[in-house]
């Protein structure tokens, strides 16, 4: 087997990188301009984003519950909405929230090509690394998510899911060492707050991925309990979002269609004070 030099791996390093700034140029110009073209949802992620700056100030802590918004009568936006997507654009709100959405998405865009290409070169070498950054971006769902639904979250969570699925072939490869597996967890962890239904559907794949490959390679028990915990600590980890929205799941019950762009559109965020009872509004603050 050929083994390439430190400079044509440079070489190669060079060319991917700029091979993904231009598939991230030529798919997210739109948002390189100084406006944001109509979406179905592309506004109502400022409005989120302002909602959980606004909530992290006042509460300080994860804001499950946002007075301001359902037209001054407060609404558990971030038990329905998952705001890893927010998290990630709280960098950037000293731009304006929606240059910091525009942002976020190109960012995300740029580094989810590579995680793409990273998943590929594990599976079919450099070939398959090009193969699966230029595809995965180019797909007509990737693309309409983008385009036409503005579904931000969705679409990054499908880049993060590139990450999650990477890191969890290296620790299996890696036959469960400890810093591979706490690797998997961490990126696993950060996925789930993304997107609710990417993470449910991707971590059937993960899940299935992983028994196929254990099972291949003949794990030990120990292993096999390592690998179970390395799903169990890395949702763990994301348990400060699904976990207060799962065991209040019975006591929501929806009153109306409210969106993010209603909201927004109907008040001033931060100037009006919710009319719910207080013992409503504090246990829902106290998270």
């Amino acid at each position: 087997m050929l083994i390439p030099s430190r400079m044509a791996v440079r070489r190669r390093r060079v060319f991917v990188v700029v091979y993904a700034l231009l598939i991230t140029c030529g798919m997210a110009w739109p948002l390189l301009t100084p406006w944001l073209h109509d979406q179905h949802e592309g506004y109502c992620y400022a409005t989120r984003l302002i909602t959980l700056a606004e909530g992290l100030s006042s509460q300080h802590a994860h804001p499950r519950w946002s007075p301001e918004l359902a037209a001054g009568h407060g609404y558990p936006l971030l038990n329905f909405y998952p705001p890893g997507f927010s998290y990630l654009a709280l960098a950037f709100l000293p731009l304006g929230a929606v240059t910091a959405v525009k942002v976020t998405v190109v960012l995300a865009t740029f580094a989810g090509i590579l995680l793409l290409y990273g998943l590929g070169r594990h599976v079919g070498g450099f070939a398959g690394g090009m193969v699966a950054c230029t595809v995965g971006p180019l797909a007509t769902y990737t693309t309409c998510n983008l385009y036409t639904r503005g579904d931000f979250a969705e679409y990054t969570a499908f880049f993060a899911a590139a990450g999650v699925a990477w890191a969890l072939l290296y620790a299996l490869k890696a036959r469960m060492r400890p810093g591979p597996l706490l690797l998997f967890a961490a990126a696993f962890g950060a996925f789930v707050p993304l997107h609710t239904i990417s993470s449910l559907v991707y971590t059937t794949i993960f899940v299935l991925i992983a028994a196929v490959m254990a099972a291949r390679h003949r794990f030990s028990a120990a292993r096999w309990l390592r690998l179970a915990g390395g799903f169990a600590l890395g949702l763990a980890l994301s348990a400060w979002y699904w976990l207060p929205a799962l065991l209040e799941n019975a006591t929501s019950r929806p009153i109306g269609c409210w969106t993010a762009r209603t909201s927004s559109s109907s008040i001033s965020p931060g100037r009006r004070t919710s009319s719910w009872p207080s013992a409503a509004r504090s246990r829902y603050s106290a998270w």
